[in-house]
């Protein structure tokens, strides 16, 4: 109901999905560098998995790779995950009519 925390809660998604993105990539740069050796390669690799694109262009072959993109994977449903449901939240809202009952006053309710 308040626009203000979900545009905090927002912003705190998407700075934790480009942080696993970049950090993500800088481990792949680090530990896998047979299979991305350059850094903007393992940025498209991170970036295109968190996504849910993958195109299949650039597939881990080792665990280091495997790690992180398992990590990157988890971090993109739960991303989905809660964006969805705060869309869904925001139209429920919308669609319930305002309560326009007065309150009961709980010593009406004793006989």
């Amino acid at each position: 109901a308040d626009p203000a925390s979900i545009r905090h809660a927002t912003m705190a998604i998407v700075s934790t999905t480009l942080f696993v993105v970049l950090v993500g990539a800088i481990v792949i740069r680090i530990f896998d560098r047979e299979e991305y050796p350059t850094f903007g390669g393992a940025l498209w690799f991170t970036l295109q998995t968190v996504t849910t694109v993958g195109y299949g262009d650039a597939t881990p072959e080792r665990i280091v790779g495997r790690i992180v993109a398992a990590a990157v994977m988890m971090m993109a449903i739960g991303l989905l995950t809660v964006i969805t449901a705060a869309i869904t939240s925001a139209f429920i809202m919308r669609m319930q009519p305002e309560d326009t009952a007065p309150p009961i006053d709980p010593g009406e309710l004793v006989p």
